[in-house]
């Protein structure tokens, strides 16, 4: 036994069932996991001055992360150790077979390892930034308040490292999906219905409420009529936008891999047309989260990368808004960003995870599927490479459309947060059938039965 697996055993950690677990106990464990995160995500870390950018905010959503709470870092440390690992596994670094029992307890040891020493440095960093500092009017020594908010930051993180196991062994999905869309989900509830005030409004005594209906019904009391059915279209399209992301995330692409000349038989490969993810977006979103960082809020660059917000600004002031020829070039470049680097990376991420034609045609040679293991892989590989290309790029621009549109229009999440929460309801769902949870679920069980 390692000196890394003796560490991990001293550990609090999540035992697998002996028994088997039937699918209305995973739900259960599955709300209750929902709830207690949910509980994180409320409670406030004690001693902190929060000094970070709602865009910031924002972006940390999609990883679970309620910046100035218990769920400060969110699933940023499991995810970082899951992909740490591979790379570790596919580079030859670390030899682990998976396909044992041993090997799988091994893996489980050093992806525990990982995240702790992950979710160390992201705590420090939280403080190290000045996103998280001592709240000084209390009287206690600042080393003492850092101390403090360390503690509070790794306690939050460390359970919500065990809730994600205890949800894979337990529960109906993995945690990190279950987090990253409950977190999402909550998001979009507040920045929609929340009439609770933000606290820098509460610290002076005014009722402006943080979500978007409210403030809709505040300006229509005011007699801001403009304003609020601003506030009102940002809500209709933000729910727009996510139906149509939902269907966009529906569309396959079926390749035809072998013709059989006998019954006229075709083989065909499915691709999602949305075929990189939203991954590759995420990249480029949190390059731009860390430009708006690290320059001025008065330089142009900064400015540029702002969101627009354009129906914000249009219902203040009309259209006169689009005659300054700065907020015409902010939008344009604004949409240029993020539709050429969404093509990049997109084509990137290809090549790095190997998505690739070749790699792809090699992945289905090893599929236990006669026409194709004895089919000439060049063949296969000549013909995905009409396919898998062009949806390379396709897939990164209609990602960056949606994700530009969005931070243009100002609606009310980012549209990353939107292809996200899309995605891993897509995954959720598939997880649901596999455990023979839909029946249990009036609701959704409901709907499939009017289909």
């Amino acid at each position: 036994m390692s000196l890394i697996e003796r560490f991990v055993q001293y550990l609090p950690s999540v035992k697998p069932s002996i028994t088997y677990v039937t699918p209305k106990e995973r739900i259960k464990n599955t709300i209750l996991i929902i709830l207690i995160f949910s509980l994180l995500s409320s409670i406030p870390i004690f001693g902190i001055s929060p000094v970070v950018s709602q865009r910031f905010a924002e972006f940390m959503w999609i990883f679970g992360s309620h910046i100035g709470t218990l769920a400060t870092v969110g699933v940023i440390p499991s995810i970082l150790a899951g992909l740490f690992l591979q790379m570790l596994i596919f580079s030859g670094i670390l030899s682990i077979n998976i396909q044992t029992e041993e090997g799988k307890k091994k893996y489980d040891s050093y992806y525990k390892f990982l995240a702790i020493i992950f979710l160390i440095i992201q705590s420090i960093s939280f403080m190290i930034t000045g996103n998280m500092v001592p709240d000084h009017t209390l009287p206690f020594p600042t080393w003492f308040l850092y101390l403090l908010i360390f503690l509070q930051i790794f306690i939050g993180g460390y359970i919500i490292i065990l809730l994600d196991d205890f949800s894979v062994k337990h529960g109906l999905t993995s945690g990190i999906n279950l987090i990253i869309f409950t977190s999402i989900s909550m998001s979009i509830a507040l920045r929609v219905f929340n009439p609770i005030p933000p606290p820098t409004f509460a610290a002076y005594g005014q009722y402006v409420p943080s979500g978007l209906l409210p403030l809709a019904v505040l300006n229509f009391i005011e007699g801001n009529f403009n304003i609020a059915m601003a506030y009102i279209l940002i809500v209709l399209l933000t729910f727009g936008v996510l139906v149509f992301v939902t269907y966009l995330q529906s569309i396959k692409i079926e390749i035809p891999l072998v013709y059989m000349n006998i019954g006229g038989k075709i083989t065909k490969f499915p691709i999602n047309l949305l075929y990189t993810s939203v991954i590759p977006a995420i990249f480029l979103y949190g390059i731009i989260i860390w430009i708006l960082a690290v320059t001025d809020t008065n330089s142009t660059i900064h400015k540029l990368l702002t969101p627009p917000n354009l129906i914000y600004y249009l219902s203040q002031y009309g259209f006169s808004y689009l005659l300054d020829p700065f907020n015409i070039a902010h939008v344009l470049f604004y949409l240029t960003i993020f539709i050429v680097g969404g093509v990049l990376f997109s084509y990137m991420w290809v090549i790095a995870t190997g998505m690739d034609a070749k790699n792809l045609a090699k992945m289905l040679q090893s599929l236990p599927i006669p026409s194709l293991r004895y089919r000439d892989p060049r063949i296969i590989e000549k013909t995905l490479e009409k396919y898998v290309g062009p949806l390379s790029y396709l897939s990164g621009l209609l990602i960056g459309l949606i994700a530009a549109i969005s931070d243009i229009l100002g609606i009310a999440v980012s549209g990353i947060s939107l292809l996200l929460l899309v995605l891993i309801a897509t995954q959720i769902y598939n997880d649901l059938e596999r455990y023979g949870a839909i029946p249990y679920l009036p609701i959704i069980n409901k709907y499939l039965a009017k289909k």
